[in-house]
């Protein structure tokens, strides 16, 4: 297995840039909005879930584009785009831009499957069921097909033009679940002859927040009349996140996932050989399985300022046997005796801490207690430590009311019934998304789950990816459809494209630094609510779109000028609704998707 790292091209970097300098915008002249058809619009249901969801599970939710780009279907390719969105009522929807008229038309193409609807309230499923729905999904593959999941588990084949369904199958996860269908969302799709190959994720049925990041191959033959066997996994990588970056290359044989931390092949337990789709050939060098890890023997709350974690202890435990030191971003906790087995070897917390206003109490009955005091106050923790454990914060009910009353617009009529709720919006987990900073890795890994190149980036972070219709750039130009990526190195937000190598019989994926937007880096740090992130793939341009108000737009030129202009344009206008979608059209038209209208920006 080979491994590589990014080497920035120092002729690409702009020492003198000084920064961005805001231009007015003209509202009337660049930016059109259309209000989404009656009874239509987008408010979307909260998550009534039986469990309270992971950090990583609700990052995703938050992260997932709900406006779909569409291959243009005219011949004048120029004047008129494309894009899809899925409305509550489980209709794909149409997003026609004229540019030469400045019109938008939405119209409804086909009716997806519906789901059935929560889980009946006389049942008690269990913690680890991944029963929660997702939001529909959708890709496009050419002109004429779209591939849709409705986020409960069917995945259905579209003919555009037509408006039917050629083919509905559904998705199984890895037969241990303990629910069929797994409920899952679309991360990349590509049509190879007459099979469709592509990559989804789901929840691993565990207590901790774990993901399948699943490779499938799905029939495109609309004469197979069947729902079920029309899928065939080729491998299943398993992770404590989704990926930020899925690319299918080489039509299907190999594969490319972006992520802070790696991911292991999944074995299944049940038997078969070796060209099993569950893949149990367990004597195969790369293959691990991946346990579950005890819950944790703790309890914790929280407060504006401070979270109280305790243990329970044998009593008369002497404070001698304990060790526990905080830093900023780490808590070392160890209790050395025989009837103690706790073991918290500098472990790194969700977010950080005032080390030196942190401290711990032991009293005679054993419980030990950790007050933590937070550095970024007024921020409700999910869980204590970066990777979720499955331990939930402890509420009393007058605690719970008043959470439940603060998120009332969130919730639905039933919130007494159902008072775990979160919203996959929410603006405070989006900045910490934004806050967090972890170097990111590439993997590529061949059609059984083999990872055979590793891609390092020498400590950058993940930024963001080029707009989809860089897919389309890409077919024009007969080239392989790998999309370019966007990381932040110093200050800067660096843009590299991976292309084969062409020495020897070797077929290794290289990196090049291809261009920057100069101090991105900076200024998406500076930013504490960015939803959506992308650049445009010419590098004319890269955008930040806030969950619930602007959209800012960089400009770029090649020409290393030290004053850039920016431009600010008010998408929502003070109404209190969400930014659920974005997408690229023609060469310059930003079309954002909000809960009540389509948005169209002349960039």
């Amino acid at each position: 297995m080979s491994k590589r790292q990014f080497i920035p091209d120092k002729n690409l970097l702009n020492p003198k840039f000084d920064g961005y300098k805001l231009s007015p915008t003209n509202e009337k002249e660049c930016v059109t909005r259309t209000s989404l058809p009656n009874g239509s619009d987008l408010r979307m249901n909260k998550f009534m879930s039986n469990h309270r969801l992971g950090f990583r599970d609700l990052q995703a939710r938050v992260r997932l584009n709900h406006l779909a780009y569409g291959f243009p279907t005219s011949a004048n390719k120029q004047q008129q785009g494309v894009a899809f969105y899925v409305d509550l009522e489980f209709q794909v929807m149409s997003v026609f831009y004229n540019k030469e008229t400045n019109e938008t038309h939405l119209q409804p193409i086909v009716q997806l499957i519906q789901p059935l609807g929560n889980l009946p309230s006389y049942t008690e499923p269990s913690a680890t069921l991944p029963s929660d729905p997702y939001s529909p999904s959708l890709i496009s593959l050419n002109s004429e097909l779209l591939l849709a999941s409705n986020g409960a588990g069917y995945i259905e084949l579209i003919h555009i033009r037509s408006g039917t369904v050629i083919v509905s199958t559904r998705y199984d996860g890895d037969g241990s679940e303990g629910i069929s269908p797994v409920p899952c969302v679309l991360l990349d799709a590509q049509l190879v002859g007459n099979k469709i190959v592509m990559m989804a994720y789901s929840r691993v049925a565990s207590k901790n927040t774990q993901f399948n990041i699943s490779t499938l191959e799905m029939s495109a033959d609309s004469n197979n009349n069947t729902t079920h066997n029309l899928i065939t996994t080729l491998n299943i990588q398993r992770g404590l996140e989704v990926p930020a970056y899925c690319a299918i290359i080489e039509n299907g044989e190999r594969f490319i996932l972006g992520s802070e931390s790696p991911y292991e092949r999944f074995i299944s337990a049940s038997t078969g050989d070796e060209n099993d789709t569950t893949m149990t050939d367990a004597s195969t060098p790369a293959a691990t399985t991946i346990t579950k890890t005890p819950k944790p023997s703790y309890s914790w709350t929280q407060d504006n300022t401070d979270l109280t974690v305790q243990f329970i202890l044998s009593p008369n435990t002497p404070k001698s046997a304990i060790s526990c030191q905080f830093n900023n971003t780490h808590l070392s906790l160890i209790v050395r005796d025989d009837q103690n087995k706790i073991s918290y070897p500098f472990r790194k917390l969700w977010s950080c801490v005032k080390a030196d206003d942190c401290t711990w109490t032991l009293e005679s009955d054993g419980t030990l207690t950790l007050f933590l005091n937070k550095q970024d106050q007024h921020t409700r923790w999910p869980h204590i430590f970066d990777i979720d454990d499955g331990v939930m914060e402890t509420l009393d009910p007058a605690k719970l009311a008043e959470i439940t009353e603060r998120l009332e617009k969130f919730t639905g009529n039933d919130a007494n019934n159902n008072p775990t709720v979160q919203n996959p919006v929410a603006t405070d987990m989006d900045e910490d998304i934004d806050d967090k900073g972890e170097p990111i890795r590439f993997a590529i890994y061949d059609r059984l789950g083999q990872c055979i190149e590793e891609i390092y980036s020498g400590g950058c972070e993940w930024l963001c990816k080029a707009f989809d219709c860089e897919k389309e750039e890409q077919e024009q130009l007969r080239g392989e459809q790998i999309p370019s990526i966007c990381v932040k190195v110093d200050v800067d937000g660096q843009i590299y494209k991976f292309f084969k190598e062409e020495q020897g019989e070797r077929n290794n994926l290289q990196t090049k630094h291809v261009n920057t937007f100069d101090a991105f880096g900076f200024v998406q740090a500076s930013k504490r609510d960015s939803r959506f992130i992308y650049y445009d793939p010419k590098f004319k341009f890269i955008v930040i779109i806030e969950s619930s108000r602007n959209a800012y737009i960089y400009y770029h030129h090649n020409d290393k000028r030290s004053i850039e202009s920016q431009k600010l344009v008010d998408l929502t206008r003070g109404e209190d609704v969400n930014v659920v979608g974005c997408q690229l059209l023609l060469d310059n038209v930003l079309v954002v998707l909000t809960e009540t209208q389509v948005i169209t920006i002349q960039i």
